[in-house]
C-alpha cells in the first residue's frame, strides 16, 4: 500500500469531531453539570454577591458548557424577569 493510499484510509476511518463550541453536545455530558450549576445561579436563597469560575484547557468545552448553561438560564430567567448577558472577551483581546 503506498503512503497516500494509506493516508486516505486513515483519514476515511478517524471520525474527528469539530472544535467549536456546541450547546447541544451530549458528549461529556455537560447538560448534567448546566443544570447544577444553573439551579445554583437560579436559587432565591442563594446569598450574594457570589462568583463562578470555569476553568480548563483550551478545548476542553467551556464555551460548550456555558452555552448550555445560557440556555437554560435563559428558559429560568424569562419568568423572573432577569436579563442575562453572553459576553465573549476573546472578541476584544485585541483592543488597546
Amino acid at each position: 500500500m503506498s503512503p497516500q493510499q494509506y493516508k486516505e484510509n486513515v483519514l476515511r476511518e478517524l471520525r474527528l469531531s469539530a472544535d467549536e463550541p456546541s450547546i447541544t453536545s451530549t458528549m461529556f455530558q455537560f447538560e448534567k453539570f448546566a443544570g447544577q450549576l444553573v439551579n445554583l445561579i437560579s436559587d432565591d436563597n442563594l446569598p450574594t454577591p457570589y462568583s463562578i469560575a470555569i476553568h480548563g484547557e483550551w478545548g476542553s468545552g467551556k464555551t460548550s458548557l456555558i452555552g448550555q448553561m445560557f440556555t437554560l438560564l435563559k428558559k429560568n430567567c424569562d419568568e423572573k424577569n432577569i436579563k442575562i448577558i453572553w459576553f465573549n472577551a476573546w472578541e476584544y483581546e485585541q483592543m488597546n
